[in-house]
């Protein structure tokens, strides 16, 4: 089971929309959206502050095995270094930290496009709901009705071809 971000779960079941009441999602939508942009901002920011400490630790682990080197007599290459670095303790779970950020960023980033394509579902069953309402007696005719102007149609398009 995926371990999902906090209110991640609870906010992507508000993507699916219900027909029956469109004007409440229409209502609630904003402030759902409003906090989905949040928590998108927020994993990106955690994301950075991973990616900064990472990197800040990096460079104190780096400088620190310069300094045993020159301490120690022992001649350290770059990439020897490089290699001490990526088997440090903390280096890895940093790197475990950062990558779950990431994650976290693009699970939020998902949703937040399934939260602008439901504003765009919305805002389309909105304009075919008030066209429903303006053709109202064309659009629920009952086939009898339809018939009925059918056959009385028929005489008047014959007229017209003569």
């Amino acid at each position: 089971m995926p371990n999902f971000p906090p209110g991640y779960a609870r906010l992507k079941e508000f993507v699916i929309i219900d027909p029956a009441r469109l004007d409440e999602e229409v209502i609630k939508h904003a402030p759902m959206f409003l906090e989905v942009c949040e928590a998108a901002a927020d994993a990106a920011e955690a994301r950075d502050i991973a990616a900064n400490k990472l990197d800040y630790e990096k460079a104190r682990l780096r400088r620190d095995l310069r300094e045993e080197s020159k301490e120690s007599g022992k001649k350290l290459t770059n990439d020897d270094i490089d290699g001490l670095i990526v088997e440090d303790r903390i280096i890895l779970d940093l790197m475990g930290l950062l990558e779950r950020a990431k994650h976290d960023v693009l699970r939020w980033n998902g949703l937040l496009e399934a939260f602008r394509a439901k504003a765009s579902a919305l805002k389309r069953l909105g304009e075919l709901m008030h066209a429903g309402y303006q053709a109202s007696t064309s659009v629920l005719q009952t086939p009898r009705e339809r018939i009925r102007e059918a056959s009385q149609e028929a005489p008047r398009r014959a007229r017209r071809e003569i």
